[in-house]
């Protein structure tokens, strides 16, 4: 079995059931156990060996797009539809980088 060495974090909800709570803030950046979500997926993946972490983000996207100064080997890719397709459009939009 191959070694995975990259994965996918689709971040490009509109955070609308959470916004009222949270402000204008994406559900990767609500703290969990101190640390932002999605700061806490980076690290978890990166202790496992995962080398590339690829974000795709929509919605308040330069809030993830600055993680790729603060952690090497993370990128976004921008779904320019975020506000009218899923999950499953986001995974489409990060396609090549997905290895079969």
């Amino acid at each position: 079995m191959p070694h995975i060495q990259s994965a996918i974090i689709l971040a490009a909800g509109m955070s609308t059931r959470l916004r009222a709570v949270f402000g204008e803030k994406p559900k990767g950046f609500l703290p969990l156990g101190g640390n932002p979500i999605v700061e806490r997926s980076i690290n978890l993946l990166r202790s496992h060996g995962i080398q590339q972490i690829i974000i795709v983000t929509g919605y308040l996207s330069s809030f993830y797009e600055a993680l790729q100064s603060k952690y090497s080997g993370v990128q976004t890719v921008y779904n320019p539809f975020y506000a009218e397709s899923g999950s499953m459009y986001s995974l489409w939009c990060a396609r090549q980088w997905v290895q079969a």
